[in-house]
């Protein structure tokens, strides 16, 4: 699918939020290119990858699942780029960042561009790192600067994520850096500014296409402000202005993606999963109702139902599930998940993942690598937001909402 190429959101959105901590180690260099000891190899014609004998990808089907997605996305980014990659890529896979930490001393989800090596979770997005690797031969040379490097692979995660979407919920919470703003936060190391890179990026991309971003990921960083300008005929400032101004009036149904979102997901046989109850010990702009069901009515004043959970650490869960009852469309339904510490949002739009119908209600399963987050070490999730986006005086549909789970592997 090209840069350029539009799928439309229908409504029903996911937003999770949690504390992120993301691993860059572009110099870090690990001393083999192999597998670990007695870990498993799985080979395609340009991925191979590598997992433990007990991992969960070593179940039936698991490993030919997950690298299906990778080679989907592999073949899409070398197509949207339009480059070409003779190196075969290896991925490093581990079930959780404990595991990265006993083998490679410091958590996975990282790309090795020089080397095409990736250290990835099972549960980490399809995309990032995979555009980090593949991006490096555009121009034959790394960006001038990170918003460029990471904005490409939050744009081509490969999650079904309305990224102009979030950057227009960041200007509306006045939460949206400069461009300029975000080159100083990610060279001090602060990646708080990746879902707003991702809208930046986005913006360019579908706006003015791919050869003219080529152009700009060319520059030195010592000259990129002129090459800017070369390019997009105006300066970073008034650039920044134009995309602000695109964003107020974007319109959240409609997306830009890299890819289907039909085919990010990657979902284990439930057999292969252990569920745990989401404890709620308390709500508010809504109603406990019977047998852990949960009401909230429409209106004008409450946009969202607040249910505080009772702490759990869900940095190993693999699926977020739950039951949902609509009284009309589900359409404008969102929810939130975080841990007090920080907020840092993704827009998830979940017709997708709706698996059957029971008993009047709709199962939701959401694989935690659908969200684009940077570390799944979500160790005191504490909030769960759940209702309408909030439309001129609408306070969204009315709904029922039960048997919050949490998926982990047996």
């Amino acid at each position: 699918m090209h840069l350029m190429s539009k799928a439309r959101i229908i409504g029903f959105a996911i937003i999770v939020s949690l504390a992120v901590q993301s691993v860059r180690a572009e110099d870090w260099k690990p001393e083999w290119t192999g597998p670990h000891p007695g870990w498993l190899t799985y080979k395609t014609n340009s991925l191979t990858f590598f997992y433990a004998p007990d991992s969960v990808l070593a179940k039936d089907g698991a490993i030919q699942m997950f690298a299906g997605k990778r080679v989907d996305a592999y073949n899409d980014i070398v197509k949207s780029l339009k480059v070409t990659d003779k190196r075969t890529v290896k991925f490093f896979v581990y079930d959780n960042n404990e595991v990265a930490q006993q083998l490679i001393h410091q958590k996975a989800g990282f790309a090795q561009s020089t080397v095409a090596i990736i250290h990835t979770r099972v549960n980490q997005t399809v995309g990032h790192e995979l555009t980090h690797v593949l991006s490096r031969a555009i121009n034959g040379r790394p960006p001038p600067n990170r918003v460029l490097d990471e904005g490409l692979g939050v744009w081509m995660d490969h999650n079904p994520v309305d990224h102009l979407a979030e950057g227009r919920r960041l200007l509306e919470a006045n939460e949206l850096p400069t461009a300029s703003k975000m080159i100083e936060m990610l060279s001090t190391g602060d990646e708080s500014c990746y879902p707003a890179a991702g809208a930046y990026v986005g913006y360019l991309l579908t706006k003015y296409g791919g050869d003219k971003f080529k152009q700009i990921w060319g520059a030195g960083k010592s000259s990129y402000g002129e090459q800017f300008k070369k390019a997009y005929g105006k300066s970073q400032s008034d650039m920044d202005t134009e995309w602000r101004t695109f964003l107020k009036s974007y319109a959240s149904t409609t997306a830009v993606k890299a890819s289907d979102p039909a085919a990010t997901c990657d979902l284990l046989d439930p057999a292969q999963l252990q569920y745990q109850k989401l404890t709620v010990n308390r709500v508010s702009s809504g109603e406990s109702l019977t047998n852990g069901t949960y009401r909230y009515q429409a209106n004008d004043k409450f946009s969202k139902m607040v249910l505080y959970l009772q702490p759990m650490d869900l940095s190993k869960a693999v699926e977020l599930r739950f039951e949902l009852q609509c009284d009309a469309s589900c359409g404008a339904v969102d929810t939130i998940l975080r841990d007090h510490d920080n907020l840092v949002s993704d827009v998830i739009k979940v017709e997708k993942h709706i698996t059957e119908n029971k008993d009047g209600y709709q199962v939701v399963r959401i694989p935690m690598n659908a969200f684009k987050t940077r570390d799944w070490d979500m160790k005191s999730v504490k909030i769960l937001f759940i209702g309408g986006q909030k439309p001129k005086g609408a306070g969204g549909p009315s709904f029922n909402i039960r048997a919050i789970e949490a998926g982990f592997p047996k």
